[in-house]
Formats: structure tokens, C-alpha cells, sequence
């Protein structure tokens, strides 16, 4: 199988943080700024995340929401299928 990210997978990492600024998700991830901004705006978009304005006012927040928090569970499962099995 090869080793390039799925972006399911993707997906779960950054649906993993559950509460979490971008640098949060950026640390996760291992990806780049732009490709985390892109995922981010999907799943804000698509009501897996909520945006909020942290306390200094200027930082955003990102919360997943019972939908995310669903589909996280989902992603698990999956990912957890396409795993192979470990030879003993």
C-alpha cells in the first residue's frame, strides 16, 4: 500500500484535535498552512466544525461539533478496515 496520505485520513487528523486554533491543526497534520486553511473551511462549511473568535479577539477557534464528532467515528472505523492486519 502506499505510503501517501489519504485524505480521509487527513480528515480524521485534523478532526482528532476536536477544539484547537490552526496551529493546533498544522501541528497535527504535518501539513502546509494552505492546505490546513482549505480543510478547515470544508468542514466549518459542511457543520463538522464551528469557528469562534478566541478571547484576544483576533484568533479563530475551531470546535467539532456532535455532526464532527459522528463523522470522526466513521472515518475511525474506515481506516481501521483498510488497515492490514498484523502478522503475528
Amino acid at each position: 500500500m502506499s505510503t501517501k496520505r489519504w485524505e480521509i485520513d487527513l480528515l480524521r487528523e485534523m478532526l482528532s484535535v476536536r477544539t484547537g486554533r490552526k496551529i493546533d491543526f498544522l501541528a497535527q497534520t504535518r501539513t502546509s498552512s494552505s492546505q490546513v486553511t482549505k480543510y478547515l473551511q470544508y468542514l466549518v462549511a459542511s457543520g463538522f466544525l464551528v469557528e469562534k473568535i478566541g478571547p484576544d479577539g483576533r484568533s479563530r477557534i475551531y470546535t467539532i461539533t456532535p455532526k464532527g464528532a459522528e463523522l470522526l467515528k466513521v472515518l475511525e472505523e474506515v481506516l481501521q478496515l483498510l488497515r492490514p492486519e498484523q502478522e503475528e
